[in-house]
């Protein structure tokens, strides 16, 4: 996993970052609500994965659909997409609001959103038979396909789909 990290890290770019959020204000505070929206995204995971009341939830069925011919499979993993949106909302706006009130971040609640994160990565890996560790190849052969020396803008905008793709389909 470090090894993962060194190499992730090597094709990061914040060079230029700080001063282009800084004329962006307006739009940083428009996203707040937005991603407080996600808590109801949140309610419907805990209704539907732990049977936690949801307020003012309307149940119905879908006309022919029943639970038989939805597999298994796809209800995990929605669960691990539902999750990893709700976890990325849960890391993301204290680290907005950290920055918008000039405050402290909480490290000890942002390694806990990684961790949670993790879990629902985890599910999804399970279910499509895969680990931590073959992604992580995958993923850092598909960047050093992107960024064969470093980081470029140029790349980070003109992609390269289809040899990513390649890549990704030979690891």
């Amino acid at each position: 996993m470090k090894d993962y990290i060194e190499k992730a890290t090597r094709t990061e770019s914040i060079v230029g970052a700080k001063d282009r959020l800084l004329l962006v204000p307006q739009q940083v505070g428009e996203i707040m609500p937005v991603l407080k929206m996600i808590d109801k995204i949140d309610d419907l995971k805990k209704f539907i994965y732990y049977g936690k009341p949801m307020e003012g939830v309307q149940t119905e069925t879908l006309p022919g659909i029943d639970t038989i011919c939805i597999p298994e499979d796809k209800i995990r993993l929605l669960h691990a997409g539902l999750g990893l949106l709700t976890e990325a909302q849960e890391f993301l706006i204290p680290i907005l609001e950290s920055i918008m009130r000039a405050t402290p971040l909480d490290v000890v609640n942002l390694k806990e959103e990684i961790g949670d994160a993790m879990w629902y990565q985890a599910i999804a890996c399970n279910v499509l038979g895969t680990t931590f560790e073959i992604e992580q190849e995958r993923n850092i052969a598909k960047l050093s396909a992107r960024y064969p020396d470093k980081f470029t803008e140029d790349k980070a905008i003109n992609r390269d789909l289809e040899t990513e793709r390649k890549v990704l389909s030979d690891a």
